[in-house]
């Protein structure tokens, strides 16, 4: 638990939607995601169970929100489902996308960081060693 909210230092508060037709997914505390942050490109986190929230981070949430800790620094946000993709599942889209090289070393490291995780609980051995917190 201190880990975390030691880790957890910084705030993003969710963008507005920007898939208002789109049906919002079931997602759960512990799934590995893609969330949008603005100005960055498509970000690997993971949904953060609510009680492992600062205060502060919990005066922040809005209604049907869930709250997403971002891989590689360990920024925070909440996010309404619409907004987040399947990490696994738009892995192969994303991974290579667009990145300014400012971002490009925090990026690379943040998808490490949550392919980790993926082929930890699917049994894998990752090519990477950054062992980020797990969830689940």
């Amino acid at each position: 638990g201190s880990y975390v909210l030691a880790c957890v230092y910084s705030y993003v508060m969710a963008p507005p939607p920007s898939h208002t037709k789109r049906a919002a997914r079931e997602f759960k505390s512990g799934d590995v995601v893609w969330g949008r942050v603005p100005g960055y490109p498509w970000w690997p986190g993971q949904i953060m169970p609510e009680d492992l929230a600062s205060s502060k981070a919990k005066k922040l949430k809005k209604a049907d929100t869930v709250l997403i800790a971002f891989c590689g620094d360990n920024s925070y946000g909440w996010y309404h489902p619409r907004d987040l993709e399947d990490f696994e599942e738009w892995y192969d889209r994303k991974k290579d996308q667009k990145v300014s090289k400012a971002r490009e070393k925090d990026y690379r490291k943040a998808v490490e960081e949550a392919r980790e995780l993926v082929d930890r609980r699917a049994g894998r051995t990752p090519s990477t060693s950054h062992d980020p917190v797990d969830f689940l």
